[in-house]
């Protein structure tokens, strides 16, 4: 997601002109070894670096397609990297998103909308909300759809409130990660003035671990992925998914 962002604030620099913002690729570059070089953060460099060369090459983008081409040169370049946790766990989790998520939020939106539809100004303001944490919702789903066996193998949990946090949280992590890009800049060259608008907005970092450490305590929001009981519930639900 901060990728994305990132990738978002260079083509509105550029003007949209991707020819210019692929030549920014060695910035993104540099993120993701600044964020730790991981798997999943490469996997991001080059999903977004093959969005932006598409249409240069005057090729459709296609999500699916970028995907398979970061794992392939993951793999080319590191074969031992398909045994990262990381690795499993980002592709596995787009992956999802990318199979389920948008027809999840379509099916989900579609028949509120239908009710709300020209209804004045309450009801066009309730669907925004609505449409914000049917999204959120769908994607949190579809993310879920693969990295949850992957969880129970290799952490023994099974975390079901995922969802809910995300709906909670995901707003304040894009406004920290654009308020951020903005005072990180400025305060290069005013450092003693962006003190206190980065204080302020700090106080996002704050909100988002709280919001995880407590709804992480609830009972039930995490599942004990050893116990016979929860392993057999498990399957059963995507039995009921895949029907």
């Amino acid at each position: 997601m901060h990728i994305s962002f990132l990738v978002s604030v260079i083509l509105m620099l550029t003007g949209g002109r991707r020819s210019v913002a692929l030549c920014m690729v060695p910035l993104l570059i540099f993120y993701a070894l600044m964020a730790g070089g991981t798997p999943s953060a490469f996997r991001a460099v080059i999903m977004q670096a093959a969005l932006l060369a598409g249409p240069v090459l005057r090729r459709e983008p296609d999500a699916p397609s970028s995907l398979g081409l970061a794992l392939l040169v993951l793999l080319i370049q590191n074969p031992y990297a398909a045994a990262s946790v990381s690795l499993q766990l980002s592709f596995a989790a787009v992956a999802g998103i990318l199979l389920v998520a948008g027809r999840l939020s379509a099916a989900m939106l579609n028949p509120v909308r239908l009710r709300l539809r020209d209804k004045g100004l309450f009801c066009r303001v309730l669907l925004a909300v609505y449409r914000f944490i049917s999204t959120n919702a769908a994607v949190s789903l579809g993310a879920m759809l693969f990295t949850v066996p992957l969880i129970v193998l290799y952490f023994g949990q099974i975390i079901v409130i995922s969802p809910l946090t995300n709906v909670l949280t995901l707003w304040a992590v894009t406004a920290l990660m654009v308020s951020a890009l903005v005072i990180g800049t400025v305060a290069l060259f005013l450092p003693g003035i962006m003190a206190i608008p980065g204080g302020m907005f700090g106080l996002l970092g704050h909100y988002i671990s709280t919001v995880t450490s407590v709804t992480g305590r609830w009972t039930m929001s995490c599942l004990d992925g050893t116990n016979p009981y929860f392993l057999i519930w498990l399957p059963a639900v995507y039995l009921f998914l895949s029907a």
